[in-house]
């Protein structure tokens, strides 16, 4: 079988097997397969939909490079999701893809986040994001002392956000 003649197979498991990990695998398999418009539609609703967070971690990773409209909108829905893997996973995707729909979603997760390390990518995306409209709200993660695990990242972002050191990232969307 080639690549894309699976495409339909792995959709029909990826959103139809009773078993979380063969769907996880599945959406896993079809997001190397397939970066097209389709496919991350597909990708976009089972994040909605599936409520396995195992299923809904695999899709995020599978959209870390998407750099559909599609593919953001997915992301940005994964910054609303209840488990922090999936949060950081969509984070990570901004931290690779470029896209100005996704400041606003990211600095209102950042607000909300109370795992450091998602945190910690939720900075890195707003600064690859060159995001300036941010810099009030990275200030406050770097004032606030509850939040003292994410001040290196914050101080990083900030002086990229102020123009003394250069965005790390990926892909121009």
């Amino acid at each position: 079988l080639g690549a894309h003649q699976a495409v339909p197979d792995l959709v029909r498991f990826a959103t139809t097997d009773p078993d979380g990990l063969v769907r996880g695998f599945a959406a896993s398999a079809l997001s190397q397969l397939d970066q097209t418009e389709d496919t991350h539609r597909v990708l976009r609703d089972l994040l909605k939909t599936d409520t396995d967070p195992m299923v809904r971690q695999y899709v995020s990773q599978g959209l870390i490079n998407a750099r559909t409209p599609v593919g953001v909108d997915a992301l940005i829905t994964a910054l609303r999701d209840s488990d922090a893997d999936v949060r950081l996973n969509a984070a990570h995707g901004f931290w690779t893809v470029k896209s100005d729909r996704a400041v606003s979603s990211l600095m209102k997760a950042l607000q909300a986040e109370s795992e450091y390390l998602t945190r910690d990518y939720m900075l890195h995306a707003l600064a690859f994001q060159q995001a300036k409209l941010a810099i009030p709200l990275v200030r406050r993660v770097l004032a606030d002392t509850a939040k003292a695990s994410s001040h290196n990242t914050a101080q990083h972002a900030l002086d990229v956000l102020e123009g003394r050191k250069k965005p790390e990232g990926g892909f121009a969307h």
